[in-house]
């Protein structure tokens, strides 16, 4: 797999979890034996740590989705664009060829179409 593949990603994200979830359990333990008076404390980090952690990996995770979103819609409006230009290019070559003057012609604009609703 490589490390820009989604599915990548998200097993990374849950071993870090994971990772720091047994670092915890283990924190747990030996703070329990250690020192128990200092174990609310450590809990309570632990907590926040992951909670900050999940909401930043999340954010990211959904940025790099709309980032890969973006570029999908752009590379397809990008071929569409360039196609109908060429598409237009050709028809206009054609019309010239059969004599007709392309620069009168008049253009409708979507918007102005009577019969198209815009909301």
């Amino acid at each position: 797999m490589r490390l820009d593949d989604p599915q990548m990603n998200k097993t990374l994200i849950t071993l870090g979890f994971l990772i720091l979830i047994l670092g915890a359990i283990v924190g747990d333990i030996v703070l329990s034996v250690v020192r128990p008076e200092a174990l609310d404390t450590f809990n309570g980090s632990v907590v926040t740590i992951l909670g900050v952690g999940t909401a930043a990996v999340v954010t990211f995770y959904g940025l790099g989705t709309q980032g890969e979103k973006l570029k999908k819609i752009e590379s397809n409006t990008n071929g569409t664009l360039s196609t109908l230009v060429e598409e237009n290019k050709r028809l206009t070559l054609l019309l010239q060829e059969r004599g007709v003057d392309t620069t009168e012609i008049q253009v409708q604009h979507s918007a102005d179409d009577p019969g198209r609703h815009v909301a």
